[in-house]
């Protein structure tokens, strides 16, 4: 897809990867809405857009509501006529033990990273598919594909948006509008201040993320973004499981 003049909408636009992606997706020649339930966050994202010339705007979305998806659906076709592309990129990470944990870690995590990605792509996919154009973009993880310990209530999350992501892939591909999941490892942003990780797992600048995103969506038909290759390995590992345990469970019964 060339971006030139394309609408792309942006959660989380106010802070980390969100906020490079819309400078990046912007200086491809997009018309960037950040969006963000801290609207004043995002107003500096834009700020510093307008500043180079480039097109940006500021809607305040809560993705956790409907109501809000929808108010900004109605901003973004009164200004724009519809979106081009979608990034479902808010999260929030909590991790720990899970046995004693507080629950509300977990409701966090599915209200922003689970509802939030389901509820966006409701409110927009219904009218890629009338136009018969669009490309959704939703952020899961390296945890949305392998098992870590402390950190099963996130991995829960990004699990499910890889799973919703992959069927909404197949729903709409005859319909001409694409899905990809983003699945990064750690990245150098706010989100992950305070995160011990494993040594492997090295933070990158959120600015590499953006960069493969925008790549992907100008290409087209890419169903996963990955960006830490050292994970390879342990990815071969963890889904080899899986299928060894299929076959051995079937071993000697007839096809």
């Amino acid at each position: 897809m060339d971006m030139q003049g394309k609408t792309v909408v942006i959660t989380g636009g106010g802070s980390g990867v969100g906020r490079v992606m819309c400078e990046v997706f912007a200086g491809a020649g997009a018309q960037v809405v950040a969006a963000d339930v801290n609207t004043a966050a995002a107003e500096e994202t834009c700020e510093g857009i307008l500043a180079r010339g480039q097109s940006a705007a500021v809607m305040t979305l809560d993705v956790s509501s409907q109501e809000s998806w929808q108010a900004l659906r109605e901003q973004v076709n009164r200004r724009y006529g519809g979106c081009d592309v979608l990034c479902n990129n808010a999260g929030v990470l909590r991790v720990g033990p899970f046995s004693g944990s507080d629950l509300g870690d977990w409701f966090i995590q599915s209200r922003v990273n689970v509802d939030g990605v389901i509820l966006g792509c409701h409110t927009f996919a219904e009218d890629m598919v009338a136009k018969g154009s669009g490309h959704i973009v939703n952020t899961a993880s390296l945890s949305g594909m392998l098992a870590a310990p402390d950190a099963s209530t996130y991995t829960a999350s990004k699990f499910a948006v890889v799973g919703f992501s992959n069927c909404l892939r197949y729903e709409l591909a005859e319909q001409g509008v694409d899905v990809s999941v983003l699945c990064p490892g750690a990245v150098d942003t706010p989100m992950n201040d305070g995160v011990e990780f494993p040594a492997e797992d090295r933070l990158i600048p959120p600015a590499e993320v953006a960069q493969r995103v925008l790549e992907a969506v100008q290409q087209g038909g890419k169903p996963y973004i990955f960006t830490h290759p050292e994970f390879a390995e342990i990815l071969r590992q963890q889904l080899g499981e899986v299928i060894s345990e299929f076959d051995a469970t079937f071993a000697g019964e007839a096809a």
